[in-house]
């Protein structure tokens, strides 16, 4: 009852239960359209890699016996350097059946035709970004869905968040 035609829904769902997100999708009247994929980083991913970075500088200038180092020799060391960023560096460690999620999946999809709301086609349907409290989604998919969909002067748009963790202007939560 609190969707109408000519709607958008995001529904974050867990990877052992994909299956039954589809049919919830479904059963409320949606045709499942894509999928928004969250990449869990830790806290502070890059650092790690800042600080490999730095002892690296730090180590190649006390072995050549340098004082001050240009940004070109930094750039050079860099590239001749050994691979410093390792994607599982940057990950979080969750839980998982089989492997540890390092994701989350939401679907989206869509009741009746929404094109013509429909503004901003560039957003990515992947982002990092880092986990927070428990269960609680990062800010990013609502950035980019109210880019997709923004208010007009002719149209002001419903958005519904349920089971929020906090209060989003523009958003009943």
């Amino acid at each position: 009852d609190i969707t109408a035609d000519n709607c958008v829904l995001a529904l974050w769902a867990v990877s052992s239960q994909l299956s039954e997100a589809l049919d919830v999708m479904q059963s409320w009247g949606f045709v499942h359209k894509q999928t928004f994929i969250w990449v869990k980083t830790k806290k502070d991913p890059f650092a790690g890699i800042l600080n490999e970075i730095n002892e690296q500088i730090k180590k190649y200038m006390s072995d050549n016996n340098y004082s001050d180092i240009s940004l070109k020799t930094i750039i050079k060391f860099c590239n001749l350097s050994k691979p410093i960023l390792n994607i599982d560096s940057i990950l979080a460690f969750g839980l998982g059946h089989l492997m540890r999620n390092t994701h989350e999946i939401c679907l989206i999809g869509t009741k009746g035709s929404v094109y013509k709301q429909l503004q901003n086609r560039s957003q990515r349907t992947v982002s990092f970004a880092p986990v927070t409290k428990h269960s609680q989604k990062p800010e990013i998919l609502q950035d980019r869905l109210d880019l997709m969909f923004p208010d007009t002067a002719e149209m002001k748009l419903n958005r519904l968040e349920m089971f929020a963790r906090r209060q989003r202007p523009g958003w009943i939560c």
